[in-house]
């Protein structure tokens, strides 16, 4: 494993997202990402390569949820600027 504290290893994936809006001033989105389980199983690696009888076995599962809120408000002080 070249990256032993934080491996890459998401080799699936899926995601889902909606945006509404309600008014002209008001957007609102969310969405949902979920990474399916994946392992990765490798020597650990020292400055000169693979460090002999060396093993590392990295899981990864996870997921999120983003919200985003977004309100438009005109600058009426910046017209005729």
């Amino acid at each position: 494993m070249l990256n032993v504290p934080a491996p890459a290893i998401v080799q699936n994936h899926a995601t889902v997202g909606l945006g509404i809006r309600p008014t002209r001033h008001l957007e609102i989105t969310v969405g949902y990402y979920r990474a399916f389980e994946n392992s990765g199983t490798g020597p650990i690696y020292g400055p000169t390569g693979p460090i002999p009888g060396s093993s590392v076995t990295n899981t990864y599962v996870g997921g999120f949820v983003p919200v985003d809120v977004l309100l438009r408000v005109a600058r009426t002080d910046l017209v005729g600027a």
